[in-house]
């Protein structure tokens, strides 16, 4: 038996055989799939090993008796962020990024390619002097910040490349919730904290408050149409540029680390943010992203296909050129419970 499941086989991730429009000036994937057509890639969890070696016998079982030549070790930051204060000290990515570099030299003799799933990505804890998103009707989060505080933007790229700096991963994936669909900020799917409202006023040379764009947003109109347009672009724009200064940071401690996103089920509002943010922080390489087709808490997952596959077939059907497509999947019928 794997130790306590670790591999957290309950979350096993697919990389798309046959990937839709993945042309990329003519170059095949990089993940070169050989004996592998399925491109597997297993998530897993060191935090719930019994022992350092016990996980690395697990993962040296997942290479030799299943064929699985990729993982993505999770557990930084980790979800306990959402509880535990914010950290200004830079320990907990230190010490994840050298499990990542033991891991690769005490598996150095198995073509094993190890990387990061980095989540909870954007979400940060209570007390963090930064800049929270606020929802249209004033509530403020209590745990993600906004990406237009570039006080916020240059802390997490260090933290991203504090990790990539010493563990190398082969490749980094952000969790779907590095993006503005923020609950804690009531019911909105924006941010209309004091710095988007002041970007948006300059954009269309005109004062705007929050409650007002927060009403042209719910009542959209021929009228009021290049207002809207201009506020999710600036939400698209303001969240590509915290992709940017992630893949400047990584680029100059482990430039051939490549990084994509997890889609989430309503990113698709975010000003167009589920395809330009993995271009952005994708650098010259490939942009990937993964495509969710799981249920979470639930155990009746036959009642909710549509919710499974609807979403991922609009992904599917939507990726644009030159986009690599790993599709989270499950074991039926227990599908993320």
């Amino acid at each position: 038996m794997f130790s306590k499941l670790s591999f957290l086989a309950v979350s096993v991730i697919l990389l798309v055989a046959v990937c839709v429009r993945t042309t990329h000036g003519g170059v095949d994937s990089v993940w070169d799939k050989g004996d592998d057509p399925l491109g597997i890639i297993v998530p897993f969890d060191f935090t719930v090993c019994d022992t350092y070696g016990q996980g690395l016998r697990d993962l040296r079982r997942l290479h030799d008796e299943f064929g699985v030549r990729r993982v993505l070790i999770t557990g930084c930051p980790g979800l306990g962020v959402r509880l535990s204060g914010w950290e200004k000290e830079l320990s907990k990515y230190e010490k994840f990024g050298d499990l990542l570099a033991r891991i690769k030299q005490d598996l150095s003799d198995i073509d094993l390619q190890i990387g990061w799933w980095n989540g909870p990505s954007q979400t940060c804890s209570k007390g963090a002097p930064f800049r929270f998103m606020v929802g249209g009707d004033g509530r403020v989060s209590e745990r993600t910040c906004c990406p237009l505080d570039k006080g916020y933007v240059a802390d997490l790229a260090m933290r991203i490349a504090e990790v990539a700096k010493r563990g190398r991963p082969a490749f980094i994936l952000f969790e779907d919730d590095l993006h503005f669909g923020s609950k804690q900020a009531g019911p909105s799917l924006s941010c209309y904290c004091p710095l988007h409202i002041k970007a948006l006023s300059e954009k269309c040379g005109r004062s705007f408050t929050r409650e007002e764009v927060y009403r042209i947003c719910c009542n959209p109109t021929a009228e009021n149409r290049d207002i809207r347009t201009a506020f999710t672009r600036l939400l698209c724009d303001s969240i590509c540029e915290l992709g940017s200064a992630i893949r400047a940071e990584v680029d100059k401690v482990s430039p051939s680390t490549r990084m994509g996103l997890c889609l989430g089920y309503d990113m698709a509002r975010d000003g167009g943010m589920n395809y330009a943010f993995p271009r952005v922080v994708a650098g010259p390489g490939r942009p990937f992203v993964r495509v969710p087709t799981s249920v979470y808490a639930s155990d009746a997952s036959y009642q909710r296909l549509i919710q499974i596959f609807g979403y991922g077939a609009y992904y599917f059907e939507h990726m644009p050129d030159g986009f690599e497509a790993v599709q989270e999947v499950d074991s039926y019928p227990h599908n993320r419970f």
